[in-house]
């Protein structure tokens, strides 16, 4: 093992710059001769991640080489992140050069052609005159700035754009300029390759995470993987759920992935998958989120575009050019009506409701079979309106072809069905009735690239997740008559997830699997109405655009079923189990008493 490899794996971490921390950052191109680097020609702001760091770690104020990374969601090759790396210079510029704070000097890459930064006075924009005089003086510790910095990026005398570091960010992020590059920013010279091989070094000793053993990783295979896919990820199977809620399979799986984290520690731990390379398993809330929050981490993988591409290939779930997606995210929260209480069609959504409610059966019993085709009727009713309400064959051709979605890219597509499907949807969205999704559709502005009407069978598979939700969520209020009707179903999707597996792809090309039924109970098994725990919608930029929709609708059927009817479910536990088959799920029902 090499010197630098040894140190990285003494110090648990980077061989150099271990004293450092992470800045969400803002970049702004300010007009200049094209470089050929997109995120640096224009295009406007930007958020980046920013690392401050010492190269050599010195205690206190001891002069240090001092590190500038930026990490630019999207700026490099092929719709990957770009790492610009840049080290305190001397006169002479090309070598590092040891200063007493981030603005009292100059910084330099390794590369041609070759970028500065320099300090910038945050009293003054960026046309103003720079000098190292920043009227904002700092130390040489990352850890205890004065904030905002700003840096003006330079090629020569041309100033490219303009960083603002402006508020401390939690979390973790590896910066590799020798993977995360763009073409025209190369590593070039003697001292850019030692960088290279010092990187690749410091990641061969920083390969400390715990690995599964051989046995461990049957038992992974065969308790949580198993499971998971008989169930269906994407259409659930009757048998399959059966099976797992007679074994409680999710509270199986749960259990394991405990005794894995007393075994391994807090991990990440790491999994060879055969076909696959490596899996990495988060075991504490802090990674959960850490992977969810950080942009590196990118929701379409490999898995993830195989299994949509059956239905929703044009889904902004499953877009890979991060610009695109991010135009296709802002769609979807504009017409799902995201971060608000009430959706603009609220009170026609209610009265659907109340209007296939009431043929629910106000006395005997209720099974999902009838819960289910009501809540299909009213899905497609608030998402293609009035006229889609008996349109069963779209559901069925969908939930055809989400039952191939089952096995991802392994199975074929079926083009005819998927061509019967996508008429059908069609005529409905060029109706565009007043009052549903599909009038929004048309009226929200949208370049032709976000595809509007592709974003929709994405929402009409999720409605039949929402709808699994708030049956399960009726028998926690059967045991718990006082909680509310959105707590139940926020802790339904917590204790029951109807998405098993929330899948990223790292930047080092490891897939990352959050097993959901686990990482929604790391704060305990039981009924904890108004609790934030767990991450039961997703969470950071890939966090469920309809969440909010899904809380407005479900909660509406919820209240109009009960309030004029009283139910009597399961006699559950307080330790609730791990898994509860909502289609062998059923609830004895009479008038509620007035």
């Amino acid at each position: 093992m090499s010197t630098i490899s040894r140190i990285a794996e003494l110090r648990h971490g980077r061989a150099l710059h271990t004293i450092g921390r992470l800045f969400t950052g803002e970049l702004e191109p300010l007009g200049h001769e094209p470089l050929g680097v997109p995120v640096l020609d224009g295009g406007g702001r930007r958020e980046v991640i920013v690392r401050l760091s010492k190269g050599l770690s010195l205690p206190g104020g001891m002069p240090d080489v001092l590190g500038i990374a930026i990490k630019i969601p999207g700026g490099g090759a092929d719709g990957g992140d770009l790492d610009l790396l840049l080290s305190s210079s001397g006169p002479f510029r090309r070598l590092p050069f040891p200063l007493t704070g981030f603005t009292r000097g100059r910084f330099s890459t390794l590369m041609r052609p070759r970028l500065t930064a320099e300090p910038l006075d945050t009293g003054h924009h960026a046309g103003h005159d720079t000098g190292h005089d920043t009227g904002h003086d700092t130390g040489a510790d990352p850890r205890d700035l004065a904030l905002p910095l700003a840096f003006v990026i330079k090629r020569g005398r041309a100033r490219l754009a303009l960083l603002r570091v402006v508020e401390p960010r939690e979390g973790e992020a590896d910066f590799d300029p020798a993977v995360n590059q763009h073409p025209v920013l190369r590593p070039r010279g003697v001292l850019a390759r030692l960088r290279q091989v010092a990187y690749a070094r410091s990641r061969e000793g920083r390969k400390g995470l715990p690995r599964a053993s051989a046995v461990d990783t049957v038992r992974l295979g065969a308790q949580v993987l198993v499971p998971t896919l008989l169930q269906g990820v994407i259409l659930r199977r009757r048998a399959g759920s059966a099976l797992a809620g007679l074994i409680d399979a999710d509270g199986r799986a749960t259990r394991l992935l405990r005794r894995m984290r007393a075994k391994h520690g807090d991990g990440p731990l790491l999994v060879r998958v055969p076909m696959r390379g490596w899996l990495l398993l988060p075991l504490t809330e802090a990674d959960v989120r850490r992977v969810l929050h950080d942009p590196a981490f990118h929701p379409a993988t490999r898995e993830k575009r195989g299994a949509l591409a059956h239905f929703a290939p044009e889904g902004v779930l499953v877009t890979v050019d991060r610009e695109l997606r991010g135009r296709r995210r802002r769609f979807n929260e504009q017409v799902l009506a995201t971060g608000e209480a009430e959706h603009p069609f609220h009170e026609r959504f209610r009265r659907v409701v109340a209007e296939e409610v009431a043929g629910l059966p106000r006395e005997g019993t209720l099974t999902w079979d009838a819960f289910g085709a009501a809540h299909w009727r009213i899905a497609r009713r608030i998402v293609l309106g009035d006229a889609a309400r008996d349109d069963e064959e779209l559901t069925w051709l969908l939930n055809r072809l989400r039952g191939d979605a089952n096995y991802s890219y392994v199975r074929g597509h079926r083009t005819d069905v998927r061509a019967r499907f996508a008429r059908r949807l069609s005529r409905h969205l060029e109706r565009a009735e007043d009052g549903s999704l599909a009038a929004l559709v048309r009226s929200t502005p949208a370049a032709p690239d976000v595809d509007p009407g592709g974003q929709v069978p994405h929402w009409l598979f999720a409605f039949d997740a929402a709808g699994i939700a708030a049956y399960r969520a009726l028998a926690l209020l059967a045991g718990n008559p006082d909680a509310g009707a959105r707590e139940a179903v926020r802790e339904s999707v917590r204790l029951w997830p109807t998405t098993l597996a929330i899948l990223r792809d790292s930047p080092r090309g490891a897939m990352v699997a959050i097993h959901s039924p686990y990482a929604n109970r790391i704060e305990g098994d039981d009924f904890q109405p108004g609790s934030s725990a767990g991450v039961p919608f997703s969470d950071g930029h890939g966090r469920c655009p309809g969440e909010d929709l899904v809380m407005l609708v479900e909660s509406m059927v919820i209240e109009e079923y009960l309030s004029s009817r009283e139910i009597e479910g399961p006699d559950l536990p307080v330790a609730l189990p791990g898994s509860l088959d909502h289609f062998t799920l059923r609830f004895a029902v009479r008038p509620a008493e007035r």
